[in-house]
């Protein structure tokens, strides 16, 4: 009896997994400097015996395989460190100019190399801005066979370095204007919304806060002016007289936004109650001392401001699950904003043809609105139990369409029907995480996706 060539493919590479894998299990003996390198050659054979079957299961649809890694040099040399500190350094000089964006990103730590981790971002945006520079796909793909370049690797490095900080403002504009961008309002534009909040907010004395902050780090305690950006107060001043009148579908959105907004005050004013007590509590080493033997006792308390309180005013329990949803996808979109700056690239809205985040309750009803999408590259992110993945999707002009899933490769359909099968089974090829969906039926499979379109940024823009 003999092997088909994939069982002594597998056969082979499960091998040199077990040899590695005792090079690692040595090392974490004996102190070996190549720990992380000979974990870094044991996902190596692991993705090679996936690609093996893969390539059976998909056949001719799959053209291109590829592995969500850095390539064996780039993880021997770790040449992606060396480009990852050259990211870190621009975003710090934009800090510095005070650019708005850059200025709520942190990157908390000096980067490593991105040795053992999944690169689906890295690799996908180091390929959209390929392709955006009308590479052909074939040279292209060849280079991702056996993982991805430093550039690739540095990308996700850095990206998940960075954290986004909230702030009243940034967080109540940035759900207006994904409101606005979805065309969810028509008898009134953007200003009239963001007057409208002004006013709003004057009305209810959020700016009655004390001028000095308690402590420096409380972003909210700050003078009433530098609560909302000049643009606001300006607005508030040219539309005092407007008047809205709204139907009865964009009074339901006002009003759900009215009351985010004052789940927003709610929350920084929790924030700044906490804030105030662990000042207070820090001058007194005896108070201390009973708190934390109070907590040993009895365990911590909840946390005192918990981000619930943003949401738990919404009275419409669907609006109430899609701003979730857009709140949740505001750090993912800020920090790939500063990755794709620093690449040449900028994300592009296409919630005129998708609706808000949220909007859907299974994965079916997002991916049958793909066939809408024009030509160009799109980046679309799929929500899994675990955490989250990002794919790439090419459309022509002739209906054909590249689809690359850095865990298997670069698939090819000649039809938007075969684009649409194709993203169903690779979406659901997914743990899916809970659908939390107020009308999500039993059965539905919801993998939160979002589409982005991927666009070629102006050049004065690029960092």
């Amino acid at each position: 009896m003999t092997l088909p060539k994939d069982g002594v493919g597998s056969l082979y590479y499960l091998m040199q997994g077990f040899y590695y894998e005792a090079l690692l299990s040595l090392s974490s003996v004996i102190g070996l400097e190549n720990k992380k390198y000979f974990s870094a050659r044991v996902i190596h054979c692991e993705k090679k015996i996936e690609s093996i079957w893969q390539k059976r299961y998909y056949g001719d649809r799959l053209i291109y395989q590829t592995s969500n890694i850095a390539k064996r040099e780039v993880l021997k040399d770790q040449s992606d460190l060396d480009e990852s500190k050259k990211i870190v350094q621009k975003i710090k000089e934009f800090q510095d100019s005070g650019d708005s964006l850059f200025n709520k990103i942190e990157v908390e730590r000096e980067p490593e190399s991105c040795l053992t981790d999944g690169i689906c971002f890295g690799i996908c945006l180091d390929v959209a801005g390929k392709f955006l520079d009308d590479k052909d796909v074939h040279e292209v793909m060849k280079e991702y066979q056996k993982g991805g370049p430093k550039e690739a690797a540095a990308n996700q490095a850095v990206y998940q370095l960075m954290t986004y900080q909230f702030t009243y403002d940034k967080d109540l504009q940035h759900m207006v204007e994904q409101i606005m961008l979805s065309g969810a309002f028509e008898s009134i534009d953007q200003d009239g919304i963001l007057y409208a909040f002004a006013k709003h907010l004057e009305v209810k004395s959020y700016f009655e806060m004390p001028r000095e902050a308690l402590l420096a780090k409380n972003p909210y305690a700050t003078d009433r002016n530098k609560i909302l950006p000049t643009r606001f107060n300006t607005l508030f001043i040219e539309h005092s007289e407007r008047d809205m009148s709204l139907t009865e579908t964009e009074k339901l959105l006002y009003d759900s936004l009215v009351q985010y907004s004052e789940g927003l005050i709610a929350k920084a004013k929790a924030d700044r109650k906490a804030s105030e007590a662990e000042f207070s509590g820090s001058k007194n080493s005896l108070w201390n001392a009973l708190i934390k033997f109070t907590q040993k006792l009895f365990g911590k308390p909840k946390d005192r401001s918990p981000q619930e309180l943003i949401f738990q005013g919404i009275e419409d329990e669907v609006m109430r699950y899609q701003m979730r949803e857009i709140r949740r996808n505001m750090v993912y979109v800020n920090k790939q904003k500063v990755m794709m700056q620093y690449r040449g690239c900028r994300l592009g809205d296409v919630s005129n043809i998708f609706g808000l985040p949220g909007t859907y309750t299974k994965d079916e009803d997002v991916l049958e609105n793909a066939r809408q999408l024009e030509a160009g590259v799109y980046e679309i992110r799929i929500g899994t139990k675990s955490g989250g993945h990002v794919i790439l999707l090419k459309v022509e002009e002739d209906s054909h369409a590249y689809i690359l899933d850095p865990n298997i490769g670069m698939f090819h359909s000649k039809s938007s029907k075969e684009t649409y099968g194709l993203l169903l089974e690779i979406v659901k090829s997914y743990s899916a995480p809970k659908n939390t969906h107020p009308h999500g039926k039993k059965g539905d499979v919801n993998h939160q996706l979002s589409f982005y379109k991927v666009e070629k940024a102006k050049k004065e823009t690029v960092i």
